[in-house]
């Protein structure tokens, strides 16, 4: 009888769990989450993206304040210690571009000199003063060139403008000063009451800004308290992408969860 050999490995029947797909690593939103996504702290680092924001909103808003403040004080000053004194208009021309603007020229002479100040006005003030026309203004004693129409010329309609637009500007500053606060005790709540969660990348953009590239993420989760599915769309500076391109469709995420409106993608 001749010897017969068998092969006694086994192979397991090909099903389709036999096949799996690679799981996707991580995608970190704001790679400076890492070591709170990994549990490792407690603690958020600070967003400077949104601290860089809001300062460099204030400080235009300063510097666009200041740049208006000094009209409705000057008037303020006029008001209070104003010189009185005869002026003669001495030329007045029109400005065009986006809006037009109208100034005239008026001269005068004060503590023993002589001044030549321009003033923007109103086309109907404009109008009415030709040139060599005699009219009364109020200088700074302590100041002569600093000077306005007043009386029956007086023209404080820029004056108001500026007033509106400082208004205008400080409720600005305001708004962004609170959207701070609330972001920063936000964040805190977030980081000591929240829990981690696992979301799901469904879409991401990333385009150029300036100088800088911004990242658009679309993701989703399951709600922890109600099982369902929440969406949101959150953006931040990701240059760092510009070479390397969007996380895939899929991508697991990291999502920080406080309730159904408070949440963020670590």
């Amino acid at each position: 009888m001749r010897n017969q050999s068998f092969d006694t490995s086994y192979e397991p029947p090909i099903s389709s769990s036999t096949f799996y797909m690679p799981t996707k690593p991580l995608f970190l939103f704001k790679p400076a989450n890492r070591a709170f996504a990994e549990g490792q702290t407690r603690t958020l680092p600070p967003d400077w993206n949104v601290f860089i924001s809001v300062l460099t909103a204030v400080v235009i808003g300063f510097i666009a304040a200041f740049t208006f403040v000094p009209q409705p004080l000057l008037v303020m000053n006029l008001n209070q210690r104003g010189q009185a004194a005869q002026a003669t208009i001495s030329g007045h021309y029109i400005q065009h571009g986006k809006s037009t603007t109208y100034h005239v020229q008026f001269s005068y002479s004060a503590n023993e000199a002589s001044y030549v100040v321009q003033q923007d006005v109103s086309a109907d003030t404009y109008n009415k003063l030709a040139q060599g026309t005699h009219v009364t203004i109020r200088y700074l004693p302590d100041d002569p060139a600093q000077a306005r129409l007043w009386g029956a010329n007086a023209d404080e309609s820029n004056t108001q403008f500026y007033f509106f637009v400082i208004v205008g500007i400080c409720l600005a500053v305001l708004i962004f000063g609170y959207f701070l606060v609330e972001y920063v005790l936000r964040t805190r709540r977030l980081a000591a009451e929240g829990q981690l969660t696992d979301g799901t990348i469904v879409g991401a953009n990333l385009r150029r800004s300036k100088s800088n590239y911004v990242l658009k993420l679309n993701y989703t989760f399951t709600s922890p308290t109600t099982g369902q599915p929440l969406t949101r769309s959150e953006s931040s500076n990701r240059t760092d992408l510009k070479n390397s391109g969007t996380p895939s469709y899929g991508t697991p995420v990291k999502v920080l969860y406080l309730n159904d409106k408070t949440y963020r993608v670590l």
